[in-house]
């Protein structure tokens, strides 16, 4: 009947006209993870995943899944290993838009660490056997979801009537997540199973051998709820196959189950949890958080449906009759209509085609007869007027076109030509063998003024630099002037320049003069790197040469012209190499700690060491690898390796009988990044019961510049831990007079180089002067790069507290250390 009423609708659909509505996408898209307690090869979750699909248009949401495996992983109790696995790979993706959680574990997992990995992120949950856990964490702002209830009413109402002599009512669960929100919910259940001797089976006490000896003890006069069944003695896991093979081979008794998982596989059915449309109302939830700002009360209502197994139905005599009438049956043999209803749709389906077809010819010719006629009996004055709207047409066509055209090869703002044009424009060149020069433009201070003025002022300003070049280009027909990204111009001149050349200095004076808009004066400076084409065989070698140029006129001080030449591809490349040594070392144990001992000048005794990091199994300096590192994300990660072997070192000298002294850290620009370097070397010296003064972290004046706020936030919570600072490089910027103001910092180190300059006869009293102004700031001063015997009679002199250096000790082993 079903496939009768299925063909008799669809002849119909084909007899009425059709209307088809088309969703029009928002503009939002969104990013959604979804993700589960299972792996996807469990039963319920392809179901969850079709559901929270079919409810998210695709056009408008990217949804990424993540899978637990908590069936046959097993986790410490707060999942820290997914979570370490979980944090690694958000690193590398943009945020998400919302969170869409499966099961009780995933759940779990996402309020334990919500706050740290999806901050403010809307969460919707479904398929939580745990209804108190789902409720609590349904309290919490842009929280809710759908609980997973199971109606046991129904399910016992439908075992009493296939099993009506049955007196046993055997119900499994186990200790994991699920098993235990279900353990749960029978208590509340528990009136339901008066008419019944019930036996509470929990897998987590019995091993396999054990259960399956319980299996077979289970006869006919039993009815069983396969709750949960993942979990054996010990913890062990259970596969989803390991599971369902032990119903099919051991058990005698019929196995309900309350989800789809292993209906078909062992399982008889019953009134399950219908899991496509809980994950359907999950994305629908989804929807009304992101679209409407609406978050929907938690769903206590949990959509079910019956699900049978022909072939234990078979095993057990029951009867397709004996089921509710909207029953789902898997595995059912196929009916006459069912088997060839394709053949027979398909035969009706041609049939109303050729009827359909030969009645639209008709039509068609018909309504041609029609048009034949009125075109005839037109008039001229209608032709003319039909010709006169057609010419307006095309000529507002072909307006069109070049404005397109325009668009499509042009920046919206500045009216350049866009990437696309000029990297056309470069090929063209290359093919012409014609020698030119590419000079790419970054404006040095453009983020400055975007973040001051707004992106308002900075469009501007792009806009008005836009029309000097263009008044320089029409100046001279062999200039090219281009917008090539946010704040860069590119520029091809015909010929090989030099630094010497005109046109090098008529670009610089498009920056020159201020630019004045909305009674504000900005000074612009550029960066510029200069590449020529007898360097390069394509468009891309020859844009990667200019860049490098750039690249190497920013880190060198901004605001100047460099030229390409080979040797930067080749310090590109040693670099990279030093940087895949330095990510090996961070996961090999490739780093080691020397010790270089700062000594108090009154007494001559070890006051503090300095920890300087050194590569184990490679030749490469500090000079050459601490500077790629302190650019590089490792730096973050070194920064933790060092503090953690410095912890190591004092544990070893303590261990060893040897009086503590403070080991000092350096700290890099790159650490401040780090947001929880503080907690973490707080924890490292707690777990090895170590007071926080016994680290002392050396920084450059260099962190503050751009990271004001950063920067005090990160000396708060150094000072909150007990842990000494001290400032570095003293004297090396041009404002460390300002920042020893209002800095914390306990100890200032003067740079080797006030050594080299001013510790010589006649030039003393600078130094003292410095050691003053600290004293009067009651801040200690120590003085590195001290090898002389009348350096360091200069400096005690000049009452300096501390100095490093080899004339007391060049950097040593952690085990060499004696005092």
């Amino acid at each position: 009947m079903r496939i009768y009423f299925i063909v008799c609708t669809f002849m119909m659909s084909l007899l009425f006209p059709l209307h088809t509505v088309h969703a029009t996408p928002s503009e939002e898209n969104y990013r959604i993870l979804f993700i589960s307690s299972y792996s996807y090869s469990w039963g319920s979750i392809p179901h969850q995943i079709d559901g929270i699909l079919n409810s998210l248009n695709a056009e408008q949401y990217t949804v990424n899944y993540e899978f637990m495996d908590t069936k046959n992983t097993k986790y410490s109790a707060d999942y820290a290993e997914f979570y370490q696995f979980l944090k690694y790979k958000l690193n590398d993706r943009l945020p998400y838009d919302g969170v869409i959680v499966g099961d009780d574990a995933a759940l779990q997992f996402m309020m334990l660490y919500k706050d740290e990995l999806f901050p403010d992120t809307p969460i919707v949950f479904e398929g939580i056997d745990n209804i108190e856990s789902a409720k609590k964490a349904a309290q919490a702002p842009y929280i809710t979801g759908v609980i997973e209830k199971v109606n046991y009413e129904a399910n016992i109402k439908l075992a009493h009537s296939l099993f009506p002599t049955a007196e046993k009512l055997v119900l499994i669960s186990d200790n994991t997540e699920n098993g235990i929100g279900i353990t749960e919910q029978l208590k509340e259940a528990n009136d339901l199973f008066g008419q019944y001797d019930v036996e509470h089976l929990n897998t987590s006490h019995y091993t396999k051998e054990q259960f399956i000896e319980r299996l077979t003890q289970l006869n006919t006069n039993s009815i069983v709820f396969g709750i949960s069944i993942g979990q054996q003695k010990d913890g062990l896991i259970y596969s989803e196959d390991e599971r369902y093979t032990l119903v099919r081979k051991y058990a005698q008794a019929p196995f309900f189950s309350i989800t789809q998982a292993g209906v078909g596989s062992g399982m008889l059915g019953g009134y399950i949890i219908d899991h496509q449309k809980c994950g359907f109302l999950a994305g629908e939830m989804m929807r009304s958080i992101l679209e409407n700002n609406i978050v929907p009360p938690i769903e206590l209502d949990t959509p079910s449906t019956y699900l049978f197994d022909y072939k234990v139905m078979e095993k057990y005599n029951i009867a397709s009759s004996k089921l509710p009438i909207d029953a789902d049956i898997m595995n059912e043999p196929e009916h006459f209509l069912q088997k060839y209803a394709l053949w027979i749709i398909n035969i009706l389906v041609l049939c109303l085609a050729l009827a359909t077809v030969a009645y639209f010819v008709r039509r068609k010719a018909s309504e041609q007869l029609k048009i034949a006629y009125n075109q005839l009996v037109m008039t001229e004055a209608d032709l003319k007027v039909q010709f006169e709207s057609n010419k307006k047409h095309i000529e507002a066509l072909k307006i069109q076109e070049k404005q397109i055209r325009f668009q499509a090869t042009h920046d919206d703002l500045t009216n350049l030509p866009n990437r696309r044009a000029t990297t056309a424009h470069l090929k063209t060149l290359l093919l012409e063998r014609t020698p030119f020069t590419v000079l790419l433009v970054d404006l040095d201070n453009f983020k400055e003024i975007n973040d001051t003025y707004g992106h308002f002022s900075g469009d501007m300003l792009l806009s008005i630099l836009a029309k000097r070049f263009l008044t320089m280009a029409e100046e001279n027909d062999h200039i090219y002037i281009s917008r090539f990204g946010g704040d860069e111009f590119l520029i091809i001149i015909n010929g090989h320049i030099t630094p010497s050349d005109n046109r090098i200095r008529r670009v610089r004076e498009a920056f020159v003069t201020p630019i004045i808009y909305d009674d504000s004066q900005y000074d612009i400076r550029v960066s510029i790197g200069i590449a020529h084409n007898t360097n390069a065989d394509s468009v891309d070698s020859l844009l990667a040469n200019a860049d490098l140029a750039l690249h190497e006129a920013k880190q060198t001080g901004k605001n100047k012209d460099v030229y390409y030449s080979p040797e930067m591809r080749t310090a590109l490349r040693q670099t990279q190499e030093i940087k895949h040594i330095l990510h090996t070392a961070c996961e090999e144990d490739g780093f080691y700690l020397l010790f270089q001992p700062q000594i108090d000048v009154a007494t001559e005794k070890v006051y503090c060491y300095e920890a300087l990091l050194r590569l184990k199994n490679d030749a490469l300096s500090p000079a050459q690898f601490i500077p790629i590192a302190e650019e590089s994300e490792l730096m973050i990660t070194i920064g933790r390796i060092v503090a953690t072997k410095a912890v190591e070192q004092l544990v070893s000298w303590r261990e060893a009988g040897i009086a503590l002294v403070p080991i000092a850290l350096n700290f890099s620009p790159k650490q401040i990044n780090d947001k929880d370097y503080a907690t973490f070397l707080k924890q490292l010296l707690d777990k090895h019961h170590l007071q926080a003064n016994l680290i002392e972290i050396e920084f450059t004046e260099s962190i503050l510049i751009n990271n004001d706020e950063e920067a005090t936030k990160l000396f708060q919570n150094f000072l909150a831990a007990g842990i000494q600072l001290a400032l570095d490089d003293f004297g090396t910027g041009y404002s460390s007079i300002r920042y020893l103001t209002f800095i914390p910092v306990n100890k200032i180190k003067l740079d080797k180089s006030f050594v080299d300059i001013f510790l010589q006869d006649g030039k003393e009293s600078f130094i003292e002067n410095i050691i003053r102004l600290a004293h009067s700031l009651n801040k200690k001063i120590i003085v590195e790069g001290v090898e002389e015997e009348a350096q360091y009679l200069k400096l005690k002199h000049s009452n300096c507290d501390y100095i490093q250096g080899y004339y007391f000790s060049k950097p040593i082993r952690g085990d060499q250390v004696q005092h």
